[in-house]
């Protein structure tokens, strides 16, 4: 893509933003209020970010990436026909160049932005979900995403850095369906208790590659494919008089590919296994028991032979400020970091990537308007995997509408 039409093609984006940031009169919103009483509730996501590199990584320069999400949910009930169904459906739009040319050196799950992704048209997530016993029960079958139920903190959830959240020891180990890509899979939950939750998921191992050519039906079953399996513990307590959420996790690998690091091959039928720990706390609340202060710690651990590994070993947490200027309660500001370390296999195959790679992020969440957020970002980047120069510092912004 040249210059030129790298130029134009953000112009036309920052040009769509602006016209659905602006698209919020009366009619747009009476169609939509239509839609949600009589069973049909329509969304549209927008984002659209730009990102620099100011030192060190690999080159200089601005680049942008954009990511429209459509779709609709349809009540089965307020349309007549049986109690707690849902049928859900979203489409993916992604353009940018920031996947095109490298800045900082951040390489596989450690993406700089958690929107970016092939350019591409697809079709995302489509699914059936079934609420019993007055949503204490869920069951859900369909082309899934795992990261929409697995692997999610509250807290972390602000930060930009595609780390947080959704664990490398897991992302670079197996093809389970994760953002942009959604796969066969079946869902299941309960809620034990006020306190305990269970959940559990299955999906084919192979959602299929993140490339152009993938408009979102790409995924494989069976076969070398293999399976993806996750479950989750949720505790949530009350720890020095504040809320807390506890979980812990499990994932497996059922008969999938592995690939050996060191020497690039690829083994069939191969059983992995990984572990990950989560804690939610808040901090302080206000007297109406929202969020004042709020923090998070993540660590995954993978249990299996180190020549399948690409990241042994992750953890990452960070801090919530709701609200840090008067009148703007709203807004958050954040800070957090998170580390991955790398196999002994993995580096001797590629030599320049050091024992670890550590990322400090700084963000600020600010509340527009009632649909729209602008949030800047720091993230300084310390021996970023794929750069054999300097640590990194990049700068950049998203804003989101949502309608």
């Amino acid at each position: 893509m040249s210059k030129h039409v790298q130029t134009l093609t953000l112009i036309l984006h920052l040009q769509l933003f602006g016209a659905t940031l602006f698209a919020q009169d009366e009619s747009l919103s009476s169609v939509v209020k239509s839609g949600e009483d009589s069973g049909i509730d329509p969304f549209l996501n927008y984002d659209l970010s730009l990102w620099g590199n100011t030192s060190g990584g690999i080159t200089r320069g601005v680049r942008f990436n954009s990511l429209l999400e459509f779709g609709a949910t349809a009540d089965t009930e307020k349309l007549g026909w049986w109690d707690g169904g849902q049928i859900y459906a979203s489409f993916l739009w992604n353009e940018g160049n920031l996947t095109d040319i490298p800045l900082t050196g951040l390489e596989g799950a450690f993406g700089l932005d958690h929107n970016q992704a092939s350019d591409t048209f697809r079709v995302y997530s489509v699914y059936y979900q079934q609420n019993f016993d007055s949503d204490r029960y869920t069951f859900k079958i369909g082309q899934l995403l795992a990261d929409d139920d697995f692997m999610a903190s509250n807290y972390a959830g602000l930060f930009v850095n595609s780390a947080f959240g959704v664990l490398p020891t897991i992302g670079n180990l197996s093809g389970f369906p994760e953002f942009p890509v959604a796969a066969p899979g079946v869902f299941a939950s309960a809620q034990v208790s006020q306190e305990v939750g269970l959940q559990t998921g299955f999906y084919t191992n192979d959602a299929g590659p993140d490339e152009g050519s993938n408009w979102g039906f790409d995924w494989r079953l069976g076969g070398t494919a293999g399976y993806a399996w996750f479950s989750e513990a949720n505790y949530a307590p009350t720890l020095g008089g504040l809320p807390a959420s506890l979980t812990a996790g499990f994932f497996m690998q059922i008969d999938g590919v592995a690939t050996d690091q060191g020497t690039g091959d690829t083994v069939n039928d191969e059983e992995l296994y990984s572990v990950y720990f989560m804690w939610d706390q808040s901090l302080a609340q206000d007297d109406k028991g929202n969020d004042e202060v709020g923090a998070f710690v993540l660590v995954g651990y993978n249990l299996d032979d180190e020549r399948y590994l690409v990241n042994p070993f992750y953890m990452d947490a960070g801090v919530n400020w709701f609200g840090p200027i008067a009148g703007r309660e709203n807004d958050v500001l954040g800070a957090a970091f998170n580390v991955g370390t790398y196999g002994s296999d993995y580096r001797a195959a590629n030599p320049t990537t050091e024992d670890s790679q550590w990322i400090l992020e700084l963000t600020y969440s600010a509340q527009l308007s009632d649909n729209a957020i602008l949030q800047p970002d720091i993230q300084y980047i310390i021996d970023p995997e794929g750069a054999s120069a300097d640590d990194a510092l990049a700068v950049g912004f998203i804003l989101s509408v949502s309608l």
